[in-house]
């Protein structure tokens, strides 16, 4: 019988996990996240109403070709900085990016994730393919 005491504590990859502006705030009817609390929040009309009047910009909503899009940026990204891109979907206001750590430090997925929530703002936004959608309120509002 083998004896497996050579799990590591490092990681062997990050899931790097963000929403489009506007698609998920705090307050919201499907549960939220505080960075403070850790722990999935109820939901809280007020607070989703103020979280909303706050708003600068639209709802961002990806279309298909700006899924696509983005997906191959981010892909030649992680290719670039010789990332193992283990996986990725691009939803229409959502991205999973799932990256091998190898040598990475946590530090490093943060940055990334950073990097990678900027394509989503400023990349698409230079690009022409935008479509803007309005898809129901989470809040089940008209």
């Amino acid at each position: 019988m083998s004896n497996h005491n050579s799990i590591s504590s490092s990681p062997i990859a990050y899931l790097l996990t963000w929403t489009s502006y506007g698609t998920w705030l705090p307050g919201d009817n499907r549960g939220w996240q505080n960075k403070l609390v850790r722990e999935p929040q109820p939901p809280n009309l007020k607070l989703y109403k103020q979280s909303q009047s706050k708003m600068t910009e639209s709802t961002f909503y990806l279309s298909q070709s700006d899924q696509e899009f983005l997906e191959k940026v981010i892909s030649s990204y992680c290719h670039s900085e010789n990332w193992f891109l283990h996986a990725i979907s691009v939803r229409s206001n959502h991205v999973h990016v799932l990256i091998g750590a190898g040598e990475l430090h946590p530090k490093v997925a943060w940055v990334a994730s950073s990097l990678f929530r900027t394509f989503d703002e400023e990349v698409l936004n230079t690009s022409n393919a935008l479509v803007f959608q309005s898809p129901p309120s989470p809040m089940g509002e008209a």
